[in-house]
């Protein structure tokens, strides 16, 4: 995918050659292309902004759409931050199917009225784009944005590059995490913890560390969110002593672990067979008042069953039965903790049965969340039916 992304990023020139061309060159052609603003804004532009922004927060998109399709007739150029608006307002509908289709409507439909574009609009929609998952269309409008002479800014490197490493493109984003600090733009914690994750992603810890090194020698120093990522890193690469490394500087630095990191740490313990170590990590957590959740009790119980410690880990199966996880409860996560290196067909019947015994509570809990949940919403639309009624009966 890289090797496509970088010779058909522009189709006049290749990547390096519009990408890293002079940024003056690209600003005197954007600034062209940018609608001039007076410094006061025309007072009927404003009340139909309002009205707009209005009608998207009610849903009411299709009125939204006509309000702004009709200001022509008022006399009124289009702005972009019309149509920026109805992208908003898309994307936070609920109807989650037609976010990306809409706002591709809009985009064509500002082509087709002529509407300028900047920069603003394209990180706009390359947010919304990234956000529902749809990686390669991001790149497509990336590259069209380039094609027409909009340079990126901050907002466009952190929105690209943090959606690349989520989808484990990592050499395309490391290709545009170079371009912009050659063009003087300082990756922020946001951007680096999103190379630092994706890297982790395709286990190239050696990469990972590179760039948690940099953010060190530049002043950066990296927070619990680079911590815990770089934890995992490790833990997936089963190289415990580079965990206790990040631990011990954690605490000099009195960054404080939290739910996540310990679980990672007894993950990783328990995937090289170290119970002992895992306990004793657990016995941390609780000494600092962070109860064990869901996770932690699911890879201790698989701990104990693969140290063929099946008492132990009926034990805590039972304990664990016990508590009360509210419904913030990862499923899934849990399931996979659970199977992870974990070879049931070579285990006994014992240590099989305690397994299993794990897996259905972990789904009974999630058909439960489910229960809760439904009930829930009926109540919320009976509430609404009866003061619908009342509102009716006061008319």
């Amino acid at each position: 995918m890289a090797s496509r992304y970088i010779t058909t990023l522009s189709k006049q020139k290749p990547f390096k050659q519009i990408f890293l061309k002079p940024l003056y060159q690209f600003c005197s052609f954007a600034n062209e292309q940018t609608p001039t603003h007076d410094s006061q804004p025309d007072p009927h532009k404003t009340d139909d902004y309002k009205k707009i922004e209005s009608l998207c927060k009610d849903r009411r998109f299709d009125d939204a759409k006509h309000l702004v399709l009709s200001l022509s007739e008022k006399g009124i150029d289009y702005n972009e931050d019309l149509f920026i608006l109805l992208i908003n307002g898309y994307a936070k509908s609920t109807k989650k199917w037609d976010i990306v289709k809409n706002c591709v409507k809009i985009l064509l439909k500002m082509e087709e009225l002529g509407v300028s574009k900047t920069v603003k609009f394209y990180n706009v929609l390359l947010e919304v784009v990234i956000s529902e998952k749809k990686w390669n269309m991001a790149e497509k409008y990336f590259e069209k944005m380039l094609d027409e002479g909009i340079v990126p800014d901050m907002d466009t490197y952190r929105v690209m590059i943090t959606g690349l490493c989520r989808c484990l493109r990592v050499e395309t984003a490391r290709k545009l995490f170079e371009d912009m600090k050659s063009r003087n733009f300082s990756p922020d914690f946001v951007v680096y913890n999103a190379m630092i994750k994706g890297y982790v992603g395709v286990k190239r810890m050696d990469e990972a560390e590179k760039i948690f090194m940099e953010m060190k020698g530049l002043g950066m120093e990296p927070d619990l969110v680079s911590y815990n990522l770089m934890i995992n890193g490790y833990v997936q690469v089963r190289k415990m002593e580079d965990v206790e490394r990040l631990v011990v500087e954690m605490k000099g630095r009195d960054i404080e672990l939290d739910l996540v990191a310990y679980n990672t740490m007894v993950n990783g313990y328990v995937l090289v067979g170290k119970m002992e170590d895992a306990e004793k990590v657990v016995v941390e957590m609780k000494e600092r008042r962070i109860e064990p959740d869901l996770v932690t009790y699911v890879t201790m119980i698989k701990g104990y069953v693969k140290a063929d410690r099946v008492d132990d880990g009926l034990k805590l199966l039972e304990e664990m039965k016990g508590k009360r996880f509210g419904r913030n409860v990862d499923v899934r996560s849990c399931l996979g903790r659970l199977k992870e290196d974990c070879d049931g067909e070579n285990m006994s019947e014992s240590q099989q049965s305690v397994l299993q015994g794990v897996e259905v509570y972990v789904e009974r809990l999630e058909l439960l969340a489910l229960r809760d949940a439904a009930r829930e919403l009926s109540e919320l639309a009976s509430r609404r039916v009866v003061g619908n009624e009342n509102s009716q009966t006061d008319i």
